[in-house]
């Protein structure tokens, strides 16, 4: 019989456990963004109206992790380029019982006729 050996980390008394985002809802205010940063539309596409749908988390510092699309109807260059841009947006903490908590939230980035 071979015994297989697992290395687990060990979390130190100070080092909390890893909390899942909690949903913005009931006395969980969405967090305030604070600082914005424009997706650039490539000039390769004709003009026209799109808007690329991403979910994400905001961490309890009010930095987005975690970012994904969760529409693929727009082109993959808006795709990217909404997520270049939103990957840069910082946040206010979200505060559940006074301390600050992961959120995750869902983001539309439009694209107007140019």
């Amino acid at each position: 019989m071979r015994l297989m050996q697992a290395i687990v980390p060990v979390l130190s008394a100070q080092q909390p456990f890893p909390q899942p985002p909690v949903r913005v809802g009931g006395d969980v205010r969405p967090p305030r963004k604070v600082t914005d940063v424009k997706p650039d539309c490539p000039s390769s596409l004709p003009a026209a109206n799109a808007t690329v749908s991403l979910v994400g988390r905001v961490d309890s510092d009010g930095v987005m992790k975690d970012l994904r699309p969760i529409s693929v109807e727009s082109p993959a260059e808006l795709v990217q380029s909404a997520l270049d841009a939103v990957r840069q947006w910082k946040y206010t903490p979200t505060l559940l019982n006074g301390q600050p908590v992961n959120v995750s939230i869902v983001i539309q980035v439009g694209y107007g006729a140019r």
